[in-house]
């Protein structure tokens, strides 16, 4: 278990770092042993990292069928965490191909399962999310409730900060 963490913190690392031809070694490598091991949330993990990896490259056909494949999963076997994680990127993904009916779609089941499980970072990102689609589909109304709701979720991620960045929009 120790092995696997360490090798998707690498992948991820890579990926952060834009050396994507190493963060796809090491998410393949990770893939290989969770399925091996038949770790249903372990596999789905290492689909999710894989598919952000590929969202990167802007190569969205691989993205979306690696994130289909941790929804494809065993629904009562995977986290509602890998679950919400998988739609919300699905989302990010048919928000670049311009489909944003579908990511609104996606965004909202999301969302849903962020809600289910208290995640207020889930949220604030899907908020987010949402706030973007709707600015990309010229729903300017629609766009700045979601990122009031966003700012609202981010503010109780660290209340502190949401303190002093309101004394500072008050001067």
């Amino acid at each position: 278990k120790r092995i696997t963490s360490l090798i998707g913190n690498i992948s991820i690392i890579y990926r952060r770092l834009s050396h994507y031809d190493k963060a796809l070694t090491y998410a393949t490598e990770l893939m290989t042993i969770q399925e091996k091991r038949g770790d249903i949330n372990g596999m789905a993990s290492a689909y999710n990292t894989t598919g952000l990896i590929y969202s990167n490259m802007e190569n969205n056909v691989q993205s979306r069928s690696y994130f289909e494949r941790t929804l494809a999963l065993d629904k009562n076997a995977i986290s509602i965490k890998n679950k919400a994680s998988a739609l919300r990127a699905l989302a990010d993904v048919y928000k670049k191909d311009k489909q944003n009916y579908t990511a609104l779609k996606f965004a909202n089941q999301a969302l849903a399962l962020y809600q289910d499980i208290n995640s207020i970072a889930g949220a604030e990102s899907v908020y987010r999310s949402i706030g973007k689609i709707y600015q990309q589909l010229g729903e300017i109304n629609n766009a700045l409730q979601n990122f009031e709701l966003a700012l609202k979720q981010a503010r109780k991620i660290n209340p502190q900060k949401g303190k002093i960045l309101d004394q500072f929009l008050k001067q």
